[in-house]
């Protein structure tokens, strides 16, 4: 068998990419290469956990979207003899009947439940759960307000227990140490690539050195070890994290595995498959993370001398050492700057390489992570570390974006002036003293990775709604103290941010005084009563 056959098995058309209750084996060769790659997730633990304290009985739902596992962890519970209590239901989207619908077919698998003493498990798309909460029959009303409970974050349901995929204690990214990390993505690829795991020796890897010795497929060969670098699974890692977050890229096991097959099969080599490849979502949202896209003067000096093949010999020996680990015949500078991109975090060679590392510098999901980290860990006073991050956040980027956004057509204004008009030339402000609401950022609750809300006084006036933050507008909020111009494509996080600015020209206008500056004269206009007031300043 082929090295690139045994890849074969991550592919997301692979009839190995979901299991069935009855699923016939191709090969026995390939069924121990898929039992050898399990990952036991921490969902799974728990469903497991479950099932063993079902004394009485209840019904369990596994649900999540298609792709994510589910029909995996249900399929092996299913087929153990020690859980020959509890009745499976692999797939609520299926019917056993082509006269009944899936509706029809859940609320049959109901009635049985409710007329046995066993307990019941049920892996379910959240979207179907949505449906059957709609149209299932009255009959089950305590199991259809259950699943509604569940969608609106309350799962106090009795004997009805949901575990869900979408739940951010499963999340499958999150920051470890302030940086990007997977538990299911690291174990998955260093399973893949190490000679052995757990004093199991790797199918996979055995597969690799027959091919190797055979000079067999040398393209894979070399992408397969360059996927076992731990530095460029955490750069792999940090992509996904970043189409995640700034993409809103959801990612399921299938789809990750099928990503890993894309990267090792295809005829390019691997980092440049990370932004060249077009054939998934994903892959396409890649792209736009691609490095050979920066502009900088050390890149593009680099892209000269390599276009232009001036001699340089400590790039002549770089070039001599990465034919040794089978990367060759690079075509383009573009190539050498994904490779460089790739092994940032690698030694290699004479490390020619790392020279350009700064180049690579992104401070922005770093930048992100600490402030939402801060948000969700502040705990009072004694959170030193916390206080100042998120201190430095709202005094240095978001009140000073604030400012430079609402004063975008008058940014002669001085600090803490906010211009609430302009009509000939004479501008009219106000001055407004912005506030963190620590007292709100203490009791704050969220484990979400995709946003965190801001707490903002206006002279001493708690606003009423927060300005959810995501990795887009934390990143316009800092393009905005530079100077940058929100454009069309600006236009999701703009929203966000005008409905803020609309709070903060709602507290503007019950202020009492009024600033008034033309070419020459600054004037200040007070209410006193009634009575206006005009004074030079």
């Amino acid at each position: 068998m082929r090295f690139v056959d045994v890849l074969n098995v991550l592919s997301k058309s692979s009839p190995y990419a979901v299991s069935t209750e009855k699923q016939p084996s191709d090969s026995q060769k390939l069924d121990e290469i898929k039992d050898y790659l399990y990952i036991e997730t921490q969902i799974e633990k728990d469903f497991r956990s479950l099932l063993n304290h079902s004394s009485e009985k209840k019904i369990i739902f596994l649900c999540g979207s298609s792709g994510d596992g589910k029909s995996e962890i249900m399929t092996k519970y299913s087929q153990d003899p020690i859980y020959s209590h509890v009745d499976f239901h692999l797939d609520a989207t299926h019917s056993f009947n082509p006269r009944l619908d899936a509706i029809a077919t859940l609320d049959n698998i109901f009635d049985a439940y409710k007329a046995s003493e066993r307990t019941l498990a049920v892996g379910i798309n959240l979207g179907m759960m949505a449906k059957y909460a709609n149209m299932g029959a009255a009959r089950h009303s305590d199991i259809k307000d259950a699943m509604h409970r569940h969608r609106q974050k309350n799962n106090a349901s009795g004997n009805i227990e949901f575990l869900s995929f979408e739940d951010q204690k499963y999340a499958k990214f999150f920051f470890k140490d302030g940086k990007p990390y997977s538990d299911f993505a690291s174990s998955f690829m260093r399973n893949l690539t190490n000679p052995s795991c757990e004093h199991h020796i790797n199918p996979i890897w055995d597969a690799m050195l027959e091919a190797e010795e055979a000079d067999e497929s040398p393209i894979v060969i070399t992408n397969f070890r360059l996927l076992s670098m731990e530095s460029v699974q955490s750069t792999i890692i940090e992509l996904l994290m970043k189409a995640r977050l700034a993409k809103d890229q959801f990612l399921t096991a299938r789809a990750f595995l099928d990503f890993i097959h894309t990267l090792l099969v295809s005829d390019t080599f691997l980092f440049d498959s990370l932004f060249l490849s077009r054939n998934s979502e994903l892959t396409d949202k890649l792209a736009s993370f691609d490095p050979a896209l920066l502009r900088t003067e050390r890149l593009d000096n680099l892209a000269l001398t390599l276009k232009l093949n001036l001699p340089e010999d400590d790039l002549f020996k770089f070039k001599v050492q990465l034919k040794e680990i089978g990367v060759d015949s690079l075509s383009s500078s573009a190539s050498y700057i994904r490779l460089f991109y790739t092994l940032r975090y690698a030694s290699l060679g004479n490390d020619y390489h790392l020279k350009y590392v700064k180049e690579f510098d992104d401070r922005l999901l770093a930048d992100y992570s600490n402030v939402l980290l801060a948000h969700q860990n502040y705990k009072g006073e004694n959170s030193e570390r916390e206080k100042s991050i998120i201190n430095n956040f709202y005094k240095h980027v978001l009140f000073t974006a604030l400012w430079r956004y609402i004063n975008r057509g008058a940014p002669e204004l001085k600090s803490k002036q906010f211009l609430v008009a302009k009509e000939n030339d004479v501008l009219f402000a106000t001055e407004l003293k912005l506030l963190i609401d620590w007292t709100a950022i203490e009791s704050y609750e969220s484990e979400d990775l995709m946003s965190f809300s801001t707490f903002i006084k206006v002279n001493k006036q708690t606003l009423k709604s927060m300005m959810p933050v995501n990795i887009n507008l934390f990143e316009l909020l800092q393009r905005l103290n530079l100077g940058y111009r929100p454009n069309k494509y600006d236009k999701n996080c703009v929203l966000l941010l005008d409905e803020l600015v609309e709070q903060v020209k709602s507290e503007m206008a019950k202020s009492d005084t009024l600033i008034i500056i033309d070419e020459k004269t600054s004037y200040e206009a007070e209410n006193d009563g009634g009575l206006i007031e005009i004074t030079e300043r």
